[in-house]
């Protein structure tokens, strides 16, 4: 166990103690079929573009992801659609945070949400 992981159990673990509500970490996983990722022709180092994935991974929020987006268009110019739908698609994560939806998927017309068990809600179908 890394020490990552057992100060984030400790943390649960106190404030489960003090009758606090522990909210889940999510990674939601979103499946739109949009393209949404930084293209080789708008930043060509791949080294500088792990570094912007790294820091739109990292956003807690949405300021955050706004402020790596300005750094984009800054640093590179107008933002192409593939990399404006990654900003959207993070924008989403975060409210998918929130509402403890673990998984969004897409087929046709339809949108399914799947929720954290700690939801009282398994799936909503749209």
């Amino acid at each position: 166990m890394g020490l990552d992981l057992y100060t984030q159990l400790m943390e649960e673990a106190i404030k489960e103690l003090k009758g606090e509500t522990i909210v889940p970490d999510i990674d939601p996983e979103i499946a739109l079929s949009i393209p949404a990722f930084i293209p080789e022709d708008y930043l060509g180092d791949i080294n500088q573009r792990l570094i912007f994935y790294k820091k739109l991974a990292s956003c807690p929020d949405a300021g955050s992801i706004d402020a790596v987006g300005d750094e984009l268009v800054d640093r590179f110019g107008k933002l192409p659609p593939p990399v404006s739908n990654l900003l959207r698609v993070m924008h989403l994560k975060t409210i998918l945070r929130r509402y403890l939806v673990t998984r969004i998927t897409c087929r046709g017309k339809e949108i399914l949400l799947n929720f954290h068990p700690r939801r009282n809600i398994r799936w909503i179908k749209f």
